[in-house]
């Protein structure tokens, strides 16, 4: 009954009319706690979605990556191709293995290309999960690629909408509703694009990088006949008479000596200067190629986005 029916009557009496007495205040106070209450759990929910948001934003950033990856000498296209880069390389050989993976699962969207990294207590070694790239993966992105249903995009993923209770069939109208368009699709696409660029500017990450060949290229005869184009970074002063680093771009035209891997370029006219050579002899030692902090000596392959600043 409660600890009120405890009291005598005459208190019982008291305890009643003093309730009724402050009753408004002790409502308004109460109205106001809940609604602190309210808010509380409502901006709760808010970080959570925008946690969510952040999350798909960043897989989507992910995703622009590795299609980039897969429309360059990065990907292993072929079965022989990934047989030879694999047995050519010295180190890495898991991390990029599982990069091979990831530039068809998420960067092509092809959810079959999917291969968990351990199960069962067992971490999947980097030549049973060769094994299934060359057995399942390439042969399956060489199939939908005759099929031309490869994607010319990347895919771009989105908070997927609450779950709701539903009575009977879903009408044409409810599905609508959780349909997305092909200009949300884009504005996703540009947001992430916008986000790269903003961190490239920012020294944050790097998609020429991320393009190359895993493996430097060997000095033969190849590099001249396919007019391999090359770009290397250099020190030089600024105009504000401090040292500098800048890429220079432009093709390898002779093997000097390819014991020694000095090869010999020729500049583009946009990075010459003056009193510079049109043609110079460089060495492209093999632990400069493609390096993650670039400095004097750092070579790689010149794609046609890459500018020189003097242009």
């Amino acid at each position: 009954m409660g600890s009120k029916f405890d009291l005598p009557p005459k208190l019982q009496e008291t305890l009643m009319i003093h309730a009724k007495e402050f009753a408004p205040a002790h409502k308004k106070r109460t109205k106001k706690w809940l609604a602190i209450q309210f808010e509380a759990r409502q901006r709760a929910e808010e970080v959570k979605l925008e946690k969510k948001l952040e999350d798909y934003k960043e897989e989507n950033i992910v995703a622009i990556y590795f299609f980039e990856q897969f429309h360059s000498p990065r990907c292993w296209k072929t079965v022989a191709q990934a047989r030879k880069k694999y047995n050519e390389m010295t180190a890495n050989k898991l991390e990029a293995v599982k990069e091979q993976i990831l530039i068809r699962y998420l960067g092509l969207g092809i959810k079959e290309a999917h291969h968990p990294w351990s199960k069962s207590q067992h971490t999947y070694t980097a030549d049973e999960l060769l094994d299934h790239l060359m057995e399942n993966v390439i042969p399956l992105e060489s199939e939908l690629k005759r099929k031309k249903k490869l994607p010319s995009e990347a895919p771009m993923n989105f908070l997927p909408p609450p779950e709701q209770m539903t009575l009977g069939t879903t009408s044409e109208l409810g599905e609508n509703l959780f349909m997305i368009d092909e200009e949300q699709v884009q504005k996703a696409r540009d947001e992430a694009k916008e986000e790269i660029e903003k961190r490239e500017a920012r020294g944050e990450g790097d998609m020429l990088e991320q393009k190359q060949d895993i493996v430097a290229p060997k000095i033969d005869g190849n590099l001249v006949k396919k007019k391999f184009k090359i770009e290397m970074m250099f020190e030089q002063m600024g105009n504000d008479g401090e040292k500098e680093m800048d890429w220079y771009y432009g093709v390898v035209v002779d093997i000097v000596n390819a014991k020694k891997r000095v090869v010999e370029i020729e500049w583009d006219d946009a990075c010459l200067h003056e009193g510079g050579g049109k043609t110079t002899k460089q060495k492209l030692n093999v632990k400069m190629w493609n390096t993650k902090k670039p400095k004097a000596g750092a070579w790689r392959q010149y794609f046609p986005k890459k500018r020189c600043n003097d242009e």
